[in-house]
């Protein structure tokens, strides 16, 4: 039992000599190596490379980051971003910048390691920074075909900057640098101008457009700026007053053709007022032109005598004669019956009475009225009749 002990024991002691001799060879090794040059092996540090990302909504805003690799962490970044500001450290292999110009910056990182003798190293970056521009909003001015355009609103230019206007009407784009511009269509329309912004930094073009319509001096359209044009409502003055006088023309040629196309009046219905007084006593009788010229009116202007036997003349349009009245009747107007003499007898036609046979005694000396229509004479012509009874013929001398 003893010797167990005693076994057990020794095996302890050779284990805690032997780790404690190793320890001191260990360290005997280290510092033989140390004096002799010999370092422990790590991976050499390295700065990597910076990437850089432009902001969506800032193009001057700007993110960088850095891959550095090796040495011993963790490591410190100083940042140099090329534009005068003062550098950034970090400790973080990304740091956020923004520019306050648009141009090309060199961007330059020292990466510094952990280890007791630090270790740097250096990487850069080419950065062209531009802005995104804005358009702004065309300016239109002008009327009918000559138009002004304007854009004084564009932001976000730097360097040179081009314009470019394109005025929609197929002529060639006028480019240049001024921001306005002048044109004259050759007729009227709606044209979409269109102006394209570049700038030296070689940015993506920006455009803005704007409608114009431009309108032909005699176009009643109204133009963008212009004013209408009504020239055309005094045509359509003078086509209504032409319209209207062409219609009042053809109705009085209408009347008038229809008044010389009128049948005269039935002279047949007409009485004979021996005295020429309205409301005498009226025989019917046929009207004969030849009778009538057989006794002409005295030259004094008194009532002729009627032609004889005027009831016995047949009708003017060949029908029979009517009887005559008899004895005692009243006139077809009543009224109490005309001391009317006998009718006498049927005797032959007259014999034709010499050319200016002498007036009766008989007859009244002055009458006014025609003796046929019963009208007013005007030195005795009737109007009415056509009749002048100083010739005995109708129609006027």
């Amino acid at each position: 039992m003893r010797s167990d002990k005693m076994g057990s024991s020794n095996w302890v002691r050779a284990a805690v000599v032997s780790i404690f001799g190793g320890i001191v060879v260990l360290g005997m090794l280290g510092i033989i190596g140390a004096h002799a040059g010999i370092a422990p092996q790590y991976n050499a540090l390295s700065a990597g490379s910076i990437t850089g990302a432009k902001s969506a909504s800032n193009s001057y805003a700007w993110t960088f980051t850095d891959s550095a690799s090796g040495g011993v962490t963790p490591y410190t970044f100083v940042w140099n971003f090329g534009d005068g500001t003062p550098t950034a450290t970090t400790t973080t292999a990304s740091t956020a910048h923004t520019f306050t110009t648009a141009k090309n910056y060199t961007v330059i990182v020292t990466v510094t390691d952990s280890e007791k003798t630090p270790k740097s190293q250096k990487t850069q970056l080419l950065v062209s920074v531009y802005s995104t521009i804005s358009p702004g909003t065309i300016v239109v001015s002008g009327s009918n075909l000559n138009w002004n355009f304007s854009d004084t609103t564009v932001k976000g230019t730097s360097g040179t900057v081009t314009y470019t206007w394109n005025f929609g009407d197929g002529t060639a784009a006028v480019s240049g640098s001024s921001d306005t511009a002048s044109h004259t269509y050759t007729s009227g329309g709606n044209f979409v101008v269109l102006l394209t912004i570049s700038d030296s930094a070689k940015d993506s073009s920006a455009s803005a457009r704007q409608t114009v319509n431009a309108v032909a001096p005699n176009n009643p359209n109204t133009g963008t700026g212009g004013s209408p044009n009504n020239n055309n409502s005094d045509l359509w003055i003078f086509i209504v007053i032409l319209v209207i006088a062409v219609i009042l023309i053809a109705f009085l040629v209408y009347r008038r053709r229809k008044n010389e196309q009128a049948p005269p009046p039935d002279q047949s219905q007409m009485g004979y007022d021996q005295y020429g007084a309205a409301g005498g006593a009226v025989a019917p009788y046929a009207y004969d032109a030849g009778a009538a010229s057989a006794y002409p009116a005295p030259a004094d202007g008194s009532l002729p005598p009627p032609p004889p036997d005027a009831s016995a003349q047949p009708p003017m349009d060949g029908s029979m004669a009517p009887p005559p009245p008899s004895e005692g009747a009243p006139p077809s107007g009543g009224g109490p019956p005309p001391d009317a003499p006998p009718a006498p007898e049927a005797s032959p036609p007259p014999a034709e009475p010499s050319a200016d046979p002498a007036p009766s005694s008989s007859t009244p000396e002055a009458h006014t009225n025609c003796v046929v229509c019963g009208g007013p004479l005007d030195g005795g012509y009737c109007s009415q009749c056509n009749m002048d009874w100083n010739k005995g013929s109708s129609g006027s001398s």
